[in-house]
């Protein structure tokens, strides 16, 4: 089928579709008597993998080394690095060629179901740049080690195994005396990332989301109903994209909770979906060769686990005791310099309105010059569409708001203005001038923040990249919206 009906067909994924009461509430998926093995899944690949046990009792597998071995050929070239997390192997890249390459971290956290391999067209524009860039594949992604039970992957675990792999990788100093890091998330990696921002915002030099959220619903109230038990469906032979089309066709549904359902469910059962199509579906650019190396990873649907598991994850956020309510006021009193990025077809995560519940909401969203982008040609995975892009602009973002990380104590942080975009990119930003806030490196107090109309941004404004006016930026054509494949 040709690929531009393929993003016809597929939207992006939804993470707060409608809320829904429920009684019948689940921390962790379990898995039914064919949950692992069913006759749609060859015994024989499954039983050839070695399994491994964790001191504390977790099976896993590991993805051969050979497996990896096409990644150069796709501009991937790095040798990894693993630190031990919950007892098994977690893949990062770490790269550098600066001498000073502790002074600024970045932090490159992927989503589902993707790896560090999203951001290869990032790493070496920000290394060139002169800073150390850390990308991990979460446990059950990648070149990492991968839990074969469902119930180890839940949101609440992969937070806390992204806090000890910081605690490992990063020096304590830089994260608690002398914070260095920019973290940038995407997808899953911007509800495990900007929970754990949440928890430890000490630890975090700016931040910087593209197409991510951190979803707070109301208390008592539940995001999705159990899914539980989970099996294998042998009787559901479709791809992805059929999957997709029935969701259209048959009973069409937009942003409700329904939509992500089908999603999840399909994600658990389907004996035969992989990745990449996923990340064909829902990118802009036709690299599917490229694509391919997302699949690697998963010989067998033994190492599929986390893939699986993954969208199902968000039904357990439950308020308030879940604890993202808490996280997420504390990162609306972030006073560092925040950044909120989107590509324009994904509807969710990168929509106007996500967007500004960060703009309005975030204090340091506002404590600096740079614009708050959006991106026409780029859908949810932002990093495959414009990559590139994406890597120059985050470079300049950190060398801009140097100066702001060096406010001293007793002085506050200068009032930001407002500014504008690059060519042909619309723009976000409050619309009246940002209040003066506490100075950036000490802990934030909560202050008032601009509103915005979620319906508009401004346009035809004074072109400022990197703190250096250029030019006046016309009005951007609206992309049409298109239907949601996952909800």
């Amino acid at each position: 089928m040709h690929l531009s009906l393929v993003r016809l067909l597929l939207g992006s994924t939804s993470l707060l579709p409608l809320l829904v009461a429920s009684s019948d509430r689940f921390e962790y998926l379990i898995a039914g008597s064919n949950g692992y093995d069913a006759p749609c899944v060859s015994p024989t690949s499954e039983s050839n993998n070695d399994v491994f046990i964790t001191d504390d009792g977790i099976e896993y597998v590991r993805t051969p080394e050979e497996a990896f071995v096409n990644l150069t050929k796709y501009g991937y070239p790095y040798s990894p690095n693993y630190a031990t997390v919950d007892g098994m192997r977690m893949h990062y890249v770490d790269e550098c060629t600066s001498t000073t390459c502790d002074d600024e971290v970045i932090l490159l956290l992927h989503g589902q179901p993707t790896s560090s391999f999203l951001y290869r067209k990032m790493i070496p524009i920000l290394v060139d740049r002169g800073y150390r860039v850390i990308a991990p594949d979460w446990l059950g992604f990648g070149r990492s080690d991968k839990p074969v039970d469902l119930a180890e992957h839940t949101y609440l675990k992969q937070v806390e195994r992204l806090k000890s792999f910081l605690r490992q990788v990063v020096p304590g100093v830089m994260l608690e005396e002398k914070p260095s890091l920019t973290i940038f998330v995407q997808d899953w990696g911007s509800l495990i990332g900007l929970r754990t921002v949440g928890d430890e915002p000490d630890w975090f030099r700016r931040v910087v989301v593209a197409n991510g959220d951190l979803p707070v619903p109301p208390n008592n109230f539940e995001l999705f109903p159990n899914p539980n038990p989970v099996n294998y469906n042998c009787s559901d032979s479709r791809s992805l994209l059929e999957m997709g089309m029935e969701r259209i066709t048959s009973s069409p549904c937009g942003f409700d909770r329904t939509c992500f359902q089908i999603w999840m469910k399909f994600a658990l059962e389907n004996p035969a979906w992989m990745p990449s199509e996923v990340v064909i579906g829902l990118a802009t650019s036709s690299k599917e060769a490229a694509f391919s190396m997302y699949d690697v990873a998963f010989p067998t649907r033994q190492h599929m686990a986390a893939p699986r598991a993954f969208p199902s994850m968000i039904a357990a956020v439950h308020e308030p005791d879940f604890g993202n309510g808490v996280a997420r006021e504390n990162l609306k009193n972030f006073s560092r310099p925040f950044l909120s990025l989107a590509g324009e077809r994904d509807r969710n995560l990168g929509s106007v309105a996500t967007q500004n519940g960060f703009i309005n909401n975030v204090i340091g969203a506002t404590v600096h010059e740079f614009e708050h982008r959006r991106y026409p040609t780029a859908g949810h995975f932002i990093q495959e569409d414009v990559g590139e892009e994406l890597a120059e602009y985050v470079a300049d973002f950190i060398d801009g708001t140097a100066h702001l990380l060096e406010v001293p104590s007793t002085t506050a942080a200068p009032t930001a203005a407002p500014t504008a975009v690059p060519t042909a990119v619309p723009t976000l930003a409050p619309t009246t001038s940002a209040p003066t806030v506490a100075p950036v490196m000490l802990p934030a107090t909560k202050a008032p923040v601009a509103s915005v109309d979620a319906t508009k941004a401004p346009v035809d404004a004074a072109l400022v990249v990197g703190g250096k006016k250029t030019k006046k930026v016309s009005k951007t054509k609206k992309t049409a919206t298109k239907p949601s494949f996952f909800g």
